[in-house]
């Protein structure tokens, strides 16, 4: 696995290690769940390699951090989705991305989001992302700050497992 290094308003970030650590002492292996991590580190790794997302060139974009408030809001849509085997930005009760977030978010702005059903294993989901360039351009979206995501893994559904995930940035 790659180890970067990258420095950003002040708030080191190591990139694609075991343990995510900030210079603020932000241990993220200590508050996210196993996929969570994965995922955060699969993300970002992607971010830091420049690439096309379809058409459209993206430079390596700064890594992410954790929308620890948005947590359990991508994890209900997750749910909700896997309750109606649906995969949908839009919730069951109406609410769309922009409505989770305003009601959760406090100081954070929805940038993008993903919403996907299949794969299980956030190296799997990561490289389903890239090879689309709707999903690869949310990703890569350079005003993006940080990104939640919830999954549901359901054994007898359509997909045997439930996405969301949404990337945001400071108000």
């Amino acid at each position: 696995m790659n180890k970067r290094i990258k420095v950003l308003g002040g708030i080191l970030f190591f990139i694609c290690m075991p343990e995510l650590l900030l210079a603020q002492g932000i241990v993220y292996s200590e508050r996210l769940s196993g996929y969570q991590l994965k995922i955060l580190e699969e993300v970002n790794d992607a971010r830091w390699t420049p690439r096309y997302c379809g058409r459209v060139f993206f430079k390596s974009a700064d890594p992410l951090g954790y929308a620890f408030e948005m947590d359990s809001m991508v994890r209900a849509h997750a749910q909700d989705m896997a309750n109606n085997n649906l995969v949908t930005p839009i919730g069951s009760n109406g609410s769309s991305p922009e409505d989770r977030v305003s009601a959760f978010g406090g100081h954070l702005n929805l940038v993008s989001e993903i919403v996907f059903g299949g794969a299980e294993s956030p190296e799997q989901v990561v490289n389903e992302w890239l090879k689309d360039a709707g999903t690869c351009s949310a990703l890569m979206v350079p005003e993006a700050t940080h990104f939640a995501v919830g999954r549901v893994v359901v054994k007898e559904s359509q997909h045997s497992a439930y996405w969301d995930v949404v990337f945001l940035s400071e108000n």
